[in-house]
């Protein structure tokens, strides 16, 4: 039998390929901050939200899933984002809702190393591409000199991320908004901010109804 014959038979015996297992995380879940008088360890938290130089591109992210179809604005949105870790390094985000785990710097409003700084945001998509932020979830932090407070992405592993904000349209977004249900695309933003920021859109996007709230005008 022939070499190339033998690795055509290798290659048809051969079992698949198995891709990494997918992680599981659930932040919607996560405590809330500790209550503490005079905080302000997360006061420029959401400032840089899409400032500042992208990372080379390592991170996959898909917006998979919506708990529901048809939203008012103020309603919490349940979602899962799939990030999948697309270069040679670990990615490290952070899974703490308290600030003070990883403090920032107000110029420019950065991280302390060795924290991490781990946010996701909805934005509605136009025909021009990116519109109005509608919903962002709520800041979480880490620092690898805080165990249990950081979760490690390896290199070609991929997470579901299980997360919850409420819509709360931008002015952008208000004026298009009646009480009828309408169609809105949008899109996830990931930010990670450490040693360099690391930003990205989901590759997809969602639809979802929308709609403001109907005001009561009784007295």
């Amino acid at each position: 039998m022939s070499a190339t014959v033998l690795m055509v038979l290798l290659a048809l015996v051969a079992p698949p390929l198995q891709r990494l297992p997918e992680l599981q995380l659930n932040l919607a879940a996560a405590p809330p901050p500790p209550e503490r008088a005079g905080d302000t360890a997360g006061i420029c938290s959401q400032v840089a939200i899409t400032g500042g130089a992208p990372a080379r591109k390592t991170l996959k992210v898909t917006l998979a899933d919506t708990d529901r179809l048809a939203y008012t604005v103020g309603d919490a949105i349940f979602f899962n984002v799939l990030l999948e870790n697309t270069g040679a390094m670990p990615i490290v985000l952070g899974i703490s809702r308290d600030p003070a785990v990883a403090p920032k710097t107000m110029r420019p409003c950065r991280v302390v190393p060795p924290g991490v700084h781990f946010t996701v945001a909805l934005f509605a998509m136009t025909a021009k591409g990116r519109g109005a932020l509608i919903a962002t979830t709520s800041g979480f932090y880490g620092s690898l000199d805080a165990p249990g407070t950081t979760f490690t992405l390896q290199p070609a592993e991929r997470v579901r991320v299980q997360l919850t904000a409420p819509f709360l349209p931008g002015p952008r977004m208000d004026p298009a908004l009646s009480g009828d249900l309408q169609a809105v695309q949008m899109k996830a933003f990931v930010m990670i901010d450490r040693e360099e920021t690391l930003f990205e859109y989901s590759e997809n996007m969602l639809q979802v109804q929308l709609r403001m709230p109907v005001r009561n005008s009784s007295k």
